[in-house]
């Protein structure tokens, strides 16, 4: 009997973060459910082919619409997208450090944000004009949006309606405070998907307060200079 899973993993990468796609390719040959088949599906402005990815063109927005607008880039492939068992998104700045599998298979996914980690609040968007807008009692938990997933019938019922919520925004002419992440945090408190949420070693960072986790860190999020890099 066959187990193996069919995995697709979604990255965004305009400008000069299509430096990071070699690397990450890398590492997720090496750590990325080696037992199953794994194919990448890259966003991209870039007419650089990747061996084996399965690219599709998008234009650059800058920022902060390269990543507000990754959902709708996401439905690009949702034909694609349907026929596999798990979808798994994460930031090309990223790099896995150690094996991953199939535990993290769910019908959702999601990360502590590594900034409020155990803390009670979060950067969550309150303007009540739009659409990512929780209301102040609800002070978490906060998701990071650089890492997240799930099996396509529930992700991709996710994507859809986080492009419209951004669409509704952008008629009103307003922007999100974190832009996707607020989008993606809003859309997990009000429709309370079945979730598995995984601790920061999925998107460590060194803060002070997960030095504990260093040494179990599963996914790093690379220091960098933004302003550069988004130039």
């Amino acid at each position: 009997m066959d187990n193996r899973l069919k995995i697709a993993v979604l990255n965004v990468a305009t400008g000069k973060y299509i430096n990071f796609i070699d690397p990450l390719y890398e590492c997720i040959s090496k750590y990325f459910f080696v037992d199953h088949d794994v194919d990448c599906f890259l966003f991209t402005d870039s007419d650089r082919e990747f061996n084996g990815a399965k690219k599709y063109k998008i234009d650059r927005k800058g920022f902060p619409g390269d990543t507000l607008y990754r959902y709708h880039y996401f439905l690009l492939a949702e034909d694609k997208l349907k026929n596999y068992d798990f979808l798994f998104y994460l930031d090309v700045d990223m790099d896995i450090v150690d094996f991953i599998d199939e535990k993290i298979v769910h019908d959702m996914l999601a990360v502590y944000h590594p900034g409020f980690y155990k803390k009670h609040n979060g950067t969550f968007e309150r303007r009540s004009n739009c659409q990512a807008f929780l209301p102040s009692n609800v002070t978490g938990p906060y998701f990071c949006g650089g890492v997240q997933g799930g099996k396509p019938e529930h992700y991709l019922k996710a994507c859809h309606a986080i492009k419209k919520a951004i669409d509704l925004d952008n008629k009103n002419n307003i922007t999100a405070v974190w832009h996707d992440e607020s989008h993606w945090n809003a859309y997990l408190h009000k429709n309370k998907p079945n979730l598995k949420v995984l601790s920061p070693r999925y998107c460590y960072y060194p803060f002070k307060w997960l030095l504990d986790m260093e040494k179990q860190a599963k996914i790093v999020a690379l220091d960098k200079d933004h302003e550069e890099i988004r130039a």
